[in-house]
């Protein structure tokens, strides 16, 4: 009852009547980057056209309201279905200004998500995209296609990714964070090297920033990578070497007659018991062979990589 009375309080402020001081104090709590403007095709209507003009100030109260309501469903009454319903009536009422309607449709979204409700989720966020093809709404379609986890929405959401990060439009304090997602959407895929890469791309803007979970993420994939890539160069090399020695080592031919070799001479007794000279001890191979499980827990095709390898020292 407490945390609805706060909600409704909170509602109840933001529809409380108010003078322009008051409207631009709301205002100014919104985030930087998502400035309340209208539409230009919404502030100059066409001749004869009786288009709405809705003030920006009267917005900037619905969506604070929207969002109360939306954070007082999801984590304080742990009703998703509610928040998800609140935040859809909101983007219906918000198209007008592209920055509220596009922030209504992420809350809706990510209400959508709580539930587990994937196939609506990526429904909504289609049918939405086709009215405006929102950087923010892209970015946020992006961020939960790694948490669904399929590979349907990945594939769709992860190119979208990949050009706001080259989009001059885009700020450029968001640059980590959208590296960030690309990174571990490749690895969501098995794809490491890419993920390293992108990782390593946003790390720097991550330690600036106040994104201080996602550089712990980021450093831990960063170092799971490393340490997958050193272990299979650990075997390759070890497999290299091997197949370099057995090379330089002499085939003794089949004996010719009796204890004659294919030249005539006769074979000593020294290398006749002598084998070859592995640079791999027995210690070394049940290493391997440790390292070969460690690669296939983590990368299965990797792992195969490494276990034909291993065959070849047998």
């Amino acid at each position: 009852q407490n945390s609805a009375g706060c909600a409704a309080a909170a509602v109840r402020r933001c529809l409380e009547a108010f003078d322009a001081s008051m409207g631009t104090e709301w205002a100014a709590q919104l985030p930087p980057t998502r400035p309340l403007e209208l539409d230009p095709d919404l502030k100059s209507p066409q001749k004869g056209a009786a288009a709405p003009q809705p003030d920006a100030h009267v917005v900037a109260t619905k969506l604070l309201a929207v969002d109360a309501l939306w954070q007082h469903w999801v984590h304080r009454a742990k009703d998703p279905v509610q928040a998800a319903e609140v935040a859809l009536l909101a983007a219906a009422q918000l198209r007008p200004c592209t920055a509220a309607w596009q922030r209504a449709v992420c809350l809706a979204l990510k209400a959508f998500a709580f539930q587990g409700c994937w196939d609506e989720c990526w429904k909504l966020a289609a049918s939405e995209l086709a009215f405006c093809l929102s950087p923010e709404v892209l970015y946020q379609c992006g961020r939960l296609a790694y948490f669904d986890g399929r590979a349907d929405p990945i594939d769709a959401y992860l190119p979208h990714l990949h050009h706001l990060a080259s989009s001059p439009e885009v700020p450029t304090k968001a640059f980590p964070h959208i590296l960030f997602w690309i990174g571990m959407l490749h690895h969501k895929r098995g794809e490491w090297v890419l993920a390293a890469r992108a990782l390593q791309a946003a790390v720097p803007g991550l330690q600036q920033g106040e994104g201080k979970s996602k550089l712990a993420r980021a450093e831990a994939t960063i170092n799971s990578v490393a340490k997958l890539q050193t272990e299979v160069h650990e075997v390759f090399d070890h497999s290299n070497a091997i197949l370099r020695q057995a090379a330089s080592k002499p085939i003794v031919a089949a004996a010719v007659g009796e204890g004659a070799l294919a030249d005539g001479s006769s074979p000593s007794s020294s290398s006749a018991g002598a084998g070859p000279s592995w640079p791999w001890s027995m210690f070394g191979v049940w290493r391997g062979s440790g390292v070969v499980l460690s690669v296939e827990s983590t990368d299965p095709y990797l792992g195969k990589l490494c276990r034909s390898r291993m065959a070849l020292m047998w």
